[in-house]
């Protein structure tokens, strides 16, 4: 759709070549800073919008028990449920439509996304999604990179293909405030977060310019993950890899 940055085939294509999360570990960050606001709503209904291949979701699912649900247009969809039975032992309910269309008989507690609305020509039109899908009390939580500052500067040099693929507009606070202002949300959080670290899926050019890309930005990528992270403080805008807006329905 027109509407959107990417593809079905682009999802088919990014998600068949992503490894495995066994463990929390770059994600740690991303879990610390929403796991608080969700443990009033465990046991309860959650569903992540653009679900597919799941990892937050089923990493979550070992800190606090909820009851999970997914809904993702890709034909990568089936990732969710099997990550979630192999990472988080559990049977996830998978629904496989676009979320624009999908019309649930009863809200859910929780609604989430992770790297979703970023993708879209306008993102406010699938925050909307959120809120619609969203009981009164319930809890939005969207969390989506950040790639303004330095980590612009990283994915200009070493992951191009994919920054074009993403809407950087919506890649500062300002959006999520004034949309929680216009839909009389309360704010729990709306921050950046993480230390400084990066991450890049572009492959693409001639074999051996591909080639040469990977192993250089490995060097900087590990220089950033073991040194700078640990002595950068995290959850600066100036490089932090991700922002995190959790907001209550009234």
């Amino acid at each position: 759709m027109d509407s959107e940055l990417t593809s079905a085939a682009y999802w088919e294509d990014r998600q068949k070549r992503l490894v495995p999360a066994k463990d929390e570990g770059a994600l740690k960050d991303l879990l610390d800073a929403v796991e608080p606001f969700r443990r009033s709503y465990r046991d309860q209904r959650w569903i992540e919008l653009g679900c597919s291949p799941g990892y937050v979701s089923a990493l979550l699912l070992k800190r606090i028990p909820f009851v999970p649900f997914g809904v993702d247009f890709s034909r990568t969809a089936y990732l969710y449920k099997q990550t979630m039975a192999q990472v988080a032992k559990i049977e996830a309910t998978l629904f496989h439509t676009d979320l624009r269309d999908f019309a649930p008989e009863s809200p859910f507690d929780v609604v989430m996304s992770y790297g979703l609305i970023e993708h879209f020509v306008d993102p406010l039109e699938i925050l909307e999604h959120h809120l619609r899908l969203c009981r009164s009390g319930g809890l939005i939580v969207v969390a989506l990179p950040h790639f303004r500052k330095l980590q612009w500067v990283y994915h200009r040099v070493f992951d191009h293909s994919d920054l074009r693929r993403h809407n950087l507009k919506v890649m500062v606070l300002d959006p999520f405030q004034d949309f929680s202002e216009k839909h009389d949300l309360d704010v729990l959080s709306l921050r950046h977060v993480g230390r400084m670290s990066f991450w890049n899926v572009d492959d693409t050019g001639p074999q051996l310019v591909a080639a040469l890309r990977k192993a250089v930005s490995l060097i900087v990528r590990g220089f950033a993950n073991l040194i700078m992270s640990n002595v950068l403080p995290p959850d600066r805008q100036l490089y932090a890899p991700w922002i995190v807006f959790v907001a209550k329905k009234r």
